[in-house]
């Protein structure tokens, strides 16, 4: 787990990314949105998530059709449709 949970800047809640991402034979698509200072990129399977400290990427299952994705920024696990995703993590520059 990432060392405590990441607040967001000015917030007293912890930081979530919500939305849909899509899987199709090579790629996956999203569309997530958080109110965090997080950068949130996709790049093939992957969607890779980035703050000024730390560096996440979390893979999207290959099932077919539009899925629901919820991450709460600090965890090790993502929730992507009806599945539970380990994460892989680590200090900006590198997981």
């Amino acid at each position: 787990m990432l060392a405590g949970i990441v607040m967001c800047v000015g917030l007293a809640q912890p930081c979530f990314i919500t939305g849909d991402v899509e899987w199709s034979q090579t790629q996956a698509t999203a569309h997530l949105s958080t109110p965090c200072p997080i950068e949130i990129k996709v790049e093939g399977a992957l969607v890779k998530l980035t703050s000024p400290k730390w560096h996440v990427e979390i893979a999207v299952p290959e099932k077919p059709g539009l899925q629901p994705f919820f991450y709460r920024w600090g965890q090790a696990e993502a929730q992507v449709g009806s599945q539970t995703v380990k994460v892989s993590y680590g200090p900006n520059g590198g997981v």
